[in-house]
């Protein structure tokens, strides 16, 4: 468990939980300040939960919720995840400008990728499904001016009760199938958010959303 930790002006990611965590938490924390990539990322780990802590300012979003391809090139690869990210709970957090996005959901939901690069598609180019599904993002509060607050890209999932003021240029939710055309508007089936309170000067962004998609402000 992480509680009651302070990690400020990180040049990477803050907190990565990598392939096969489970039960990890985070909870009565600050997360303020990240320059690169996510605040906190959440790749092929399940059970786990981050409630009642900050994330300020973090310039490349807070958090990203996601399975990794299964990168066979780079620094520390070939790392194959097997497990995707599911049954995590992103309760009660309070998110304030954290520039690309406060939360993603399936963050790589249709990323290309070049020959050679990815196990899930036995190393030919491609786009990737990413699979993070049973998670439920519920009573957080995501203050934004810029990027989206709210980012779903798979279902199932369950995201309820939560408060988005989305101003200037931010769009304070996106329900969509990421790099994936309209064909594929079934990875969405089963996605719940209900009864979030959203102020915006700018609407959510619907795309390619599937007729078994729940969707109530």
């Amino acid at each position: 468990s992480i509680n009651r930790v302070h990690v400020d002006g990180t040049k990477r990611i803050a907190i990565y939980s990598e392939s096969g965590s489970n039960n990890i938490k985070i909870t009565n924390s600050t997360i303020s300040n990240n320059q690169t990539r996510e605040a906190v990322a959440i790749d092929s780990t399940y059970n786990s939960e981050i409630s009642n802590t900050q994330f300020l300012n973090n310039r490349e979003g807070a958090i990203n919720v996601y399975q990794n391809c299964g990168e066979l090139k780079g620094q520390v690869c070939p790392v194959v995840r097997s497990t995707p990210s599911n049954g995590n709970k992103i309760i009660g957090n309070t998110f304030i400008n954290n520039g690309v996005t406060g939360v993603q959901i399936a963050s790589r939901q249709g990323r290309n990728h070049a020959l050679g690069w990815c196990d899930s598609l036995n190393g030919l180019p491609g786009k990737f499904t990413d699979t993070s599904i049973n998670n439920v993002v519920k009573d957080n509060t995501i203050r934004c001016n810029q990027g989206t607050g709210l980012v779903l890209m798979d279902g199932p999932n369950e995201v309820r009760n939560n408060t988005i003021v989305a101003t200037d240029n931010c769009v304070p939710l996106e329900i969509s199938t990421g790099g994936f055309p309209k064909s594929k508007s079934h990875l969405l089936d089963g996605l719940i958010v209900e009864d979030n309170d959203i102020s915006s000067t700018r609407p959510p962004r619907l795309r390619n959303v599937s007729d078994k998609v729940i969707f109530n402000q």
